[in-house]
């Protein structure tokens, strides 16, 4: 049974990649803040620093690392600049540092598709200043491959949903519309996203990691990770109010689309091997409603 140890496990993904991990073969280790929080799988604390992290990694003896763990902020204030650097870049250094100087030098580090703005290619642009401290980190993980020895491999995944999604999206946003009769703002509904199964994603962190383990991966490899097939917002909403049989009271173009807001998915790059979606929208809204798949 290969060991994995994984950071960000208290986080949607996460929590989802401990289950899932676990059930596809992983002895799994989680690095966290407050382990009293990670519900599966062995906690070992951290409090970011370079020590706490080498304690980790020597208790817990991971074949591979993967890197979940992001401080995500839409639309920063100043005052929040430095919870970015260190939740995105500080913390991850420390890891990559540690790591170099123990026997685990395979990480699996998790990007977005933000870091790709209005790109349809291979081009970095970040949308907002949290994607463009993931890219910073990108670029500090390919120095760690170069100069140190590491394989690293950077997943960029596209929106992910899933069942239990805590995070203020736009199937959270439906079902309290919904649920409450209070009419939903929204924007004119014409920017198009490639919704990716939270299954799915955990799927593609477990070819990636058994990637490394194979020797099939070296240096630092970027792959992305999504469905390709992209829906506009107005589909993906219908799609829900039919999975759901709801009517919420929908305000379209009550709300402008905000500043650099990202109009097409990015599908650049190349697709993670081995990996592949297999839960479409419908199926996974249908499992998110705890209606199952569908037949």
């Amino acid at each position: 049974m290969p060991t994995c140890l994984l950071t960000g496990a208290t986080g949607f993904i996460g929590s989802h990649a401990m289950r899932d991990l676990a059930a596809r073969g992983w002895d799994m280790h989680a690095l966290a803040r407050d382990p009293a929080r990670v519900a599966s799988g062995t906690a070992h604390a951290t409090d970011g620093s370079l020590n706490s992290i080498r304690a980790a990694l020597a208790a817990s003896q991971p074949d591979v690392v993967i890197h979940l763990a992001t401080c995500f902020i839409k639309d920063h204030r100043p005052e929040q600049i430095p919870e970015l650097i260190a939740g995105n870049i500080a913390f991850g250094t420390n890891l990559l540092e540690a790591m170099s100087a123990s026997a685990c030098r395979r990480l699996v580090d998790v990007g977005s598709y933000w870091q790709h703005h209005g790109r349809e290619d291979d081009d970095y642009a970040a949308s907002t200043l949290y994607a463009a401290t993931k890219q910073a980190f990108d670029d500090i993980a390919r120095w760690y491959a170069d100069a140190r020895g590491l394989a690293v491999t950077a997943l960029h995944l596209s929106d992910t949903y899933g069942p239990a999604d805590p995070r203020p999206k736009i199937f959270t946003l439906l079902e309290r519309a919904a649920r409450s009769g209070e009419a939903l703002e929204l924007s004119p509904g014409g920017q198009r996203l490639d919704p990716l199964y939270v299954g799915d994603a955990t799927a593609a962190l477990d070819v990636a990691a058994r990637r490394l383990l194979a020797g099939q991966a070296s240096g630092f490899e970027l792959f992305r990770v999504s469905p390709s097939q992209p829906v506009t917002l107005r589909e993906l909403v219908a799609c829900w109010c039919r999975v759901h049989q709801a009517t919420p009271d929908l305000r379209w173009g009550a709300k402008p689309y905000r500043e650099r807001e990202i109009m097409q998915p990015w599908l650049g790059g190349t697709v993670l091997p081995g990996w592949t979606a297999r839960t479409g929208l419908e199926e996974g809204l249908r499992q998110c409603a705890g209606a199952g798949p569908t037949a």
